[in-house]
């Protein structure tokens, strides 16, 4: 059995039968055709191994940053295996806009369509133009942006293309005509700045993230543990009387999302620990191993959190995070 602690961001010591690194398509369309149970990872920042794995898993290796122009747009090209927050760095260290929001968000760039990553108001549906992949047969096919069928944290590579395709590279489409997006609260400050760069809100972002969020390496978490729920007009307006404080956010189609962490953090939950995992202090809506979490306690530490905002707020949260057994991805409500 190959330990995966440093194959997770939660730094849990689950294992698993089996490691592959995979550097190239050759790398990727073999594993592609493995029959047995398999799992890819990327960063690992986005899942919560609850057991040793009886399978194969395979690590995203494969690194790199082609950049293209025409007339109005960049055409950013980055190979799976990259970091996400070097694509964006590179991006903006060069002077092209559109992708700052989501500076610092962990993870690798293969895995950014899986979960439509998304802060501060962007998603990366509103920057993907294509995506490469490898099919069940070996086969390397172009994939559109509207084929994904993008959602709030979810995509067709999420749901019913599970396990046909393997990401090999995303490409970004990013207008000339920067427009800075400044909808969010950490980012209200430059609003009124004239002259206004890339880098001053990749800035901005940074700092706000570090504020908030704890880094991986000094406190194991995959980030948001939890969507932020979305709710009718009808519930909000019910939830709004109770709770005329509330932070929302109008979606387009007379829905509202409302955050999570505050959700969480109204049960009286921050700093709430079950065995070593905790309900992190400046943020709710992150679970942390405080050193030696097992995963059952981060678990039961979910589950508490659930319960707790079911009662309160007849809201359910859902994971935000891909949730793995020792067969492959299943549900919380498995374990």
């Amino acid at each position: 059995m190959k330990s995966l602690k440093q194959f997770n961001t939660f730094n849990l010591d689950v294992k698993c039968k089996e490691l592959l690194f995979l550097a190239t398509e050759d790398d990727y369309a073999r594993f592609q055709k493995i029959s047995t149970n398999k799992i890819l990872i990327g960063g690992g920042s986005d899942i919560l191994l609850t057991e040793d794995y009886h399978g194969i898993v395979g690590i995203t290796q494969n690194k790199g940053i082609e950049i293209d122009e025409n007339s109005s747009h960049y055409i950013v090209t980055a190979l799976a295996g990259t970091r996400w927050h070097e694509l964006v760095t590179t991006m903006v260290n060069k002077g092209i806009g559109g992708s700052e929001n989501l500076a610092l968000i962990p993870g690798t760039c293969g895995a950014a369509p899986v979960q439509n990553i998304g802060a501060y108001g962007l998603e990366f549906n509103q920057l993907c133009d294509h995506i490469n992949v490898i099919d069940k047969e070996g086969n390397n096919i172009s994939i559109s942006n509207e084929q994904c069928d993008f959602g709030y944290r979810t995509s067709n590579f999420k749901t019913k293309w599970k396990n046909n395709y393997i990401i090999t590279s995303v490409s970004l489409k990013l207008s000339k005509s920067w427009q800075p997006l400044l909808d969010y609260a950490p980012l209200f400050s430059l609003k009124n700045k004239k002259n206004l760069t890339p880098k001053e809100v990749y800035d901005e972002v940074i700092r706000a993230r570090k504020n908030k969020l704890p880094d991986p390496a000094v406190l194991g978490n995959a980030g948001s543990f939890f969507k932020n729920p979305i709710v009718s007009a009808e519930f909000f307006n019910k939830l709004f009387k109770q709770y005329p404080n509330i932070p929302f956010y109008k979606q387009d189609n007379e829905r509202y999302k409302i955050p999570a962490g505050w959700l969480i953090d109204q049960c009286g939950l921050k700093g709430f620990c079950i065995g070593d995992a905790k309900v992190y202090e400046k943020q709710a809506l992150v679970i942390v191993n405080k050193g030696q979490a097992t995963p059952l306690d981060i678990v039961n530490l979910a589950k508490y959190i659930i319960s707790s905002v079911k009662v309160k707020f007849e809201i359910d949260l859902e994971p935000e995070i891909r949730i793995y057994g020792s067969n492959g991805e299943i549900s919380l409500g498995q374990l």
